[in-house]
């Protein structure tokens, strides 16, 4: 199982934001088996309009990075609340062993 550490970032013009539990929902809700994705854990960013997560797929290294942010970018485009957020990958953590 790999960790990828993922930022969502709403954008300026979009208040409230949206709850880091609200966002692992949707990331729940748009998920499919070919994602892999076993667990998500979510809390606020640095700023507030921010949310930090962390995905954790089960997967190979090289391919937990594209299935993660391949996940955060189907929310994006499917969840109205999350509407032109942007995503950055903070870093990954190979072979988690939780």
């Amino acid at each position: 199982m790999e960790l990828v550490l993922v930022r969502l970032t709403a954008p300026a013009t979009v208040p409230p934001p949206v709850s880091p539990e609200a966002v692992v929902d949707i990331l729940w809700s748009v998920a499919v088996p070919d994602d892999r994705l076993e667990h998500v854990r979510a809390r606020h960013g640095p700023r507030p309009e921010a949310v930090d997560l962390g995905v954790f797929v089960r997967t190979d290294a090289t391919s937990a990075e594209e299935a993660a942010t391949s996940l955060c970018r189907r929310a994006i485009a499917t969840a109205p609340s999350l509407s032109d957020w942007s995503i950055g990958v903070l870093s990954m953590l190979r072979d988690s062993r939780w």
